[in-house]
């Protein structure tokens, strides 16, 4: 997949890591996905953002 292409998290497991799976516009399927790849958007993006800020 393309650096930036938009997708959605279709799965989130893990104990010690917590890794996802995504489906993308494509049909295309990723697992083992985990917060190195990729970025939360949208409404999930700007409630992390005003948390993050709550704590500093």
């Amino acid at each position: 997949m393309a650096v930036g292409s938009e997708g959605k998290v279709i799965l989130a497991n893990g104990f010690n890591w917590l890794r996802y799976r995504v489906r993308f516009a494509d049909g295309t399927e990723v697992g083992d996905l985990d917060q190195r790849n990729i970025a939360p958007v949208g409404k999930t993006a700007k409630r992390l953002a005003r948390a993050n800020k709550r704590k500093s």
